[in-house]
C-alpha cells in the first residue's frame, strides 16, 4: 500500500482546534459576555476579522459564507449592522487593546463601492485603537478590481492584499463559474503596486476540475512572473452534501489524489527555488517576510484566514458567520443575514453558537497547532505550560504515531514530535491523530485530506 492510498482520508483543516463544528448554541448569552469582560481585564493584542459576505456572481467552488446581492444598498444596510455590532463590542474591551491584524474577507470585500469602503475605514478608526504597525488586509476578486479602489484601499491603510486567482486556464474558469483572463491579474497587481501596496498575496487552488501537473505548472509560470509576496495555494474542499452549487462539479472532471499530490509536490519545489519558504500546509513566503520570520520565531498562527502572524493575539470576528477566537472562548455569529441584522439592532450580540475550552482542548490546541505551524512538539516545554505530564496525558495517542513513525512522516526522539520533510505532505493527518473530538463526527463530511 503506497502512503498516498494509505492516507489519503477525510479531516479537518484545522484552521482552529476545537473545530467550529464543534461549536453548539448559545442557549443564555450573559455569561458568554462575562466571560469576554474578564479576558479583558487585561490588555492583550487583537487580530480583527472582518465578514463582508456580498458576490456579485456565484463560484460554483465555493463554500463560503456569501450573499448573492448587485444592489449597493444591500451593502449600505449590512455596513449599517456592522457599525452597530462595533458598537455592541467596544465597550467589552480594554482601552489598551490595540488591533495588530485586520482582515477583511468574504464574500467578496471589493464588492463594496468606494463610498462604502471609505465608511468602514471611519468606522474600524471609530470604534477600535489601531497598532501603529498594523497589518490591514484585504481579500479582492481581480474581476471586479479598479484603480479607484486601490487608491481607496491605499487611503485607508490598506498594507496587504489577497488577490483570488484561483487557476489561470480557461477550462478550469469554466468549469468553475469563474472567468477572469490573465490580464486582470496583471493589471490587479500593477495597480497594488502604483498606490504603494506591495504585500501581495496570491491564492491559488489545487484540485480544481480540469487540472493536471502540467496546466497548475503553467499557472505557476504565470503568477511566479508576478513576484508576489506569499503564496496561498488551498485544496480544494469538494463537499456538494454542505455546498450545494459544488453540484454543478462533476466528480469525474476532478484529479485523483495522486495528481493532486504530484502538484503540491510540483508547488512546493518551484516556489523554494523562486525564493519563497514553505510555511507549511498551504502557505508559501519570500524568505525574510514577516510570515516567514513568524514562523522562525515561534509566533506563527493558523486561524479561520489560514497562517498568520501575531501567535498571542484575540481574535475578534465582526459580521455573519465570523468566528472569534478570544483565551479559551471560540463563538460564532449568526449565519443568516436577516437573523444577524435583526440582532444588532435590538441591542443584541449576535452571537449563535460557542464553545469554551477545557484544559485538555488547551493542550491539545497547542499539540496540533506546533504540528501545523512549526513542525514540531516539545513535551517538557508543554509540560512546563501546564503543570502536566502532557507526555502520559497523550500517551494512547503517542502510540497510534507508531505506525506513522514507521511510514517516515514524523520522528519522535529526545522529547519532542518532529515532522519530517516526507510529513509534510500529510501534516492534517498526523494533527488528526490528538483530536479528542473528531470519533464523535462520524456523521460530518470533511475534505480528503491529499
Amino acid at each position: 500500500m503506497t502512503l498516498l492510498s494509505k492516507y489519503a482520508t477525510e479531516g479537518p483543516r484545522y484552521t482552529s482546534y476545537p473545530t467550529a463544528l464543534n461549536l453548539a448554541p448559545i442557549q443564555d448569552i450573559v455569561p458568554w459576555l462575562d466571560a469576554v469582560r474578564k479576558v479583558n481585564l487585561e490588555s492583550h493584542e487583537m487580530s480583527l476579522y472582518l465578514h463582508i459576505p456580498f458576490c456579485k456572481s456565484l463560484c460554483w467552488y465555493c463554500g463560503c459564507h456569501k450573499v448573492i446581492s448587485r444592489n449597493p444598498q444591500d451593502a449600505d444596510d449590512y455596513l449599517d449592522a456592522l457599525e452597530m455590532e462595533m458598537a455592541l463590542l467596544q465597550p467589552m474591551l480594554n482601552d489598551h487593546n490595540r488591533v495588530v491584524q485586520l482582515h477583511l474577507g468574504g464574500g467578496t470585500p471589493n464588492a463594496l463601492n468606494i463610498d462604502q469602503f471609505r465608511r468602514l475605514g471611519l468606522m474600524i478608526r471609530t470604534h477600535f485603537h489601531l497598532a501603529d504597525e498594523l497589518e490591514f488586509s484585504v481579500e479582492i476578486d481581480p474581476r471586479l478590481f479598479t484603480f479607484e479602489q486601490a487608491k481607496v484601499m491605499a487611503e485607508i491603510g490598506v498594507n496587504r492584499v489577497s488577490l483570488g486567482v484561483q487557476d489561470i486556464q480557461t477550462d478550469v474558469q469554466e468549469a468553475i463559474h469563474r472567468i477572469q483572463p490573465s490580464w486582470m491579474i496583471n493589471d490587479s497587481v500593477k495597480y497594488l503596486r502604483e498606490v504603494g501596496i506591495n504585500g501581495i498575496n496570491m491564492d491559488l487552488i489545487y484540485g480544481l476540475p480540469h487540472q493536471s501537473r502540467e496546466s497548475m505548472r503553467k499557472t505557476l509560470d504565470h503568477v511566479v512572473g508576478l513576484c508576489p509576496s506569499r503564496f496561498a495555494i488551498y485544496h480544494y474542499a469538494h463537499i456538494p452534501s454542505r455546498f450545494p452549487s459544488q453540484k454543478l462539479i462533476h466528480s469525474v472532471w476532478l484529479p485523483s489524489s495522486e495528481i493532486k499530490l504530484g502538484i503540491l509536490e510540483d508547488v512546493i519545489d518551484r516556489l523554494t527555488k523562486e525564493g519563497y519558504d514553505y510555511i507549511g500546509m498551504d502557505h508559501f513566503a519570500l524568505r525574510g517576510d514577516d510570515l516567514s520570520i513568524a514562523r522562525k520565531n515561534g509566533t506563527l498562527q493558523r486561524n479561520f484566514q489560514g497562517y498568520s502572524t501575531h501567535g498571542g493575539a484575540h481574535v475578534y470576528g465582526l459580521g455573519i458567520s465570523s468566528i472569534s477566537q478570544v483565551g479559551g472562548l471560540m463563538w460564532q455569529n449568526h449565519k443568516e443575514l436577516d437573523t444577524y441584522a435583526s440582532s444588532v439592532r435590538k441591542g443584541i450580540h449576535p452571537w449563535a453558537k460557542g464553545y469554551v475550552l477545557t484544559q485538555d482542548d488547551r493542550i491539545r490546541r497547542d499539540v496540533i497547532m506546533g504540528i501545523m505551524c512549526s513542525g514540531t512538539v516539545d513535551w517538557a516545554e508543554l509540560g512546563k505550560t501546564y503543570h502536566y505530564d502532557v507526555e502520559r496525558l497523550l500517551m494512547r495517542e503517542n502510540l497510534r504515531l507508531i505506525p506513522l513513525i514507521a511510514d517516515g512522516l514524523v520522528d519522535v526522539s529526545q522529547g519532542q514530535l518532529r515532522v519530517t520533510a516526507e510529513g509534510r505532505y500529510y501534516l492534517r493527518n498526523i494533527a488528526m491523530i490528538f483530536d479528542a473530538h473528531l470519533s464523535a463526527m462520524q456523521e460530518v463530511r470533511f475534505s480528503k485530506t491529499l
